[in-house]
């Protein structure tokens, strides 16, 4: 059973809601939508997607868009990162402005895996090329991590600090019906009380108080989208015994009561229908020059390799020599994408103690917009892994 499902559907409204074991992505293909998730609301061109986290409530409302919405079954995936499931993954008007040339490209590849998974799951043709469900989940763990564009250090997190943040943020999610004392948690991460403050807001950007209270909202948001509980009842389930402390929090982020952001939500129905049009996506194909080919180009072939043997990749001294424009010969077609999975690459590399050489024939180092596209690349790289370019 595939653990990535695709869908396309014609929106106008979809009621306040919350996916409980799945991240949804949510591409625009057509039209705009307005998306809004908690506090926040965020305008969503064609063109453009959306994450929708587990357990975070959001809604959608436009004057009419097609979508295509793939759903994400993100536990299934504990093999490329053992607490994937409590990965928050960021949307793209979280970026600072300087991080935003570098997810251009990336995106573009996120894109190409979203519609080429609907593509398979909708044909007919059962010689269709098997879909690398892996590699989807890889690319969003490497590169889509919330905790990548929030932190405050400049260099880049090591596994063990990963490892760490997300015990943290799975004892909060597994515990977030208690009152969430810290000394527990210091317990459960093997930390002092200075060294855990510090921490918090270095990566997060928060203090663990806040860090910790805000998906205690979240919860309190879904029960009241999803349940008649009273609300003594909701902020009691979250271990929030002071009612007062409930509304000051609730009113932070929303501006209005409980009682009244219910009865909002509750006004907001479902306005959608499922569809299957090939010539949407075909015009999307052309319009945003989206890259369906199965032929790899060297850097992607460089990465799947490199990806299938990155337990090993520590214990060995190598230089892996690419060259991206070999693929095409001496007619380059204007989609092609030479550095389509370079960022992927880099961070297997980065973590390893292999070098890599980009090597390019000289009639393309002649060519201007071939060298401002290396120079970007490289640049952006520079600026993901905490150099100056």
């Amino acid at each position: 059973m595939s653990r990535i499902e695709t869908s396309m559907c014609y929106v106008k409204s979809i009621k306040p809601h919350f996916h409980k074991d799945e991240l949804e992505i949510i591409l625009v293909l057509q039209g705009e939508i307005t998306y809004y998730k908690v506090e926040r609301k965020v305008k969503v061109k064609a063109g453009e997607f959306v994450f929708a986290n587990r357990f975070v409530p959001h809604y959608i409302e436009s004057d009419g868009a097609t979508i295509l919405t793939s759903k994400i079954k993100i536990e299934e995936f504990a093999h490329i990162f053992p607490r994937i499931a409590y990965v928050e993954f960021m949307n793209f008007d979280e970026l600072m402005v300087l991080d935003k040339p570098l997810k251009q490209r990336i995106n573009q590849i996120l894109e190409d895996f979203i519609i080429k998974d609907y593509l398979l799951n909708n044909s007919q043709d059962t010689n269709q090329k098997y879909f690398n469900e892996d590699l989807i989940a890889q690319l969003l763990f490497s590169h889509y991590q919330l905790i990548s564009h929030l932190k405050k250090e400049d260099n880049y997190l090591k596994d063990d600090i990963l490892d760490r943040y997300y015990l943290i943020v799975e004892y909060v999610w597994t515990h977030i019906h208690e009152k969430i004392v810290v000394d527990d948690v210091l317990k459960c991460v093997y930390m002092n009380g200075a060294y855990f403050s510090q921490f918090m807001k270095n990566i997060s950007g928060n203090g663990f108080k806040e860090f910790a209270t805000y998906r205690k909202l979240i919860v309190c948001v879904d029960m009241l989208i999803d349940t008649d509980m009273s609300m003594i009842d909701i902020a009691d389930s979250v271990g929030i015994r002071d009612m007062k402390s409930f509304y000051i929090i609730f009113k932070r982020y929303f501006q209005i009561s409980p009682a009244k952001y219910r009865a909002m939500m509750r006004k907001i129905q479902n306005d959608y229908e499922l569809i299957d049009d090939l010539d949407i996506i075909n015009n999307y194909i052309d319009q945003y020059c989206i890259h369906l080919n199965d032929n790899d180009n060297t850097i992607e072939k460089a990465y799947h390799y490199l990806y299938s043997f990155k337990k090993d990749l520590n214990t060995l001294e190598y230089e892996i020599i690419i060259s991206p424009y070999q693929d095409m010969g001496d007619e380059i077609d204007e989609t092609y994408q030479p550095y389509k999975y370079i960022y992927m690459l880099a961070t297997i590399i980065e973590n390893s103690t292999a070098k890599c050489v980009l090597r390019y024939p000289f009639w393309i180092l002649k060519d201007q917009n071939h060298w401002n596209l290396l120079l970007t690349s490289l640049s952006s790289l520079a600026h993901a892994f905490g150099f100056n370019p």
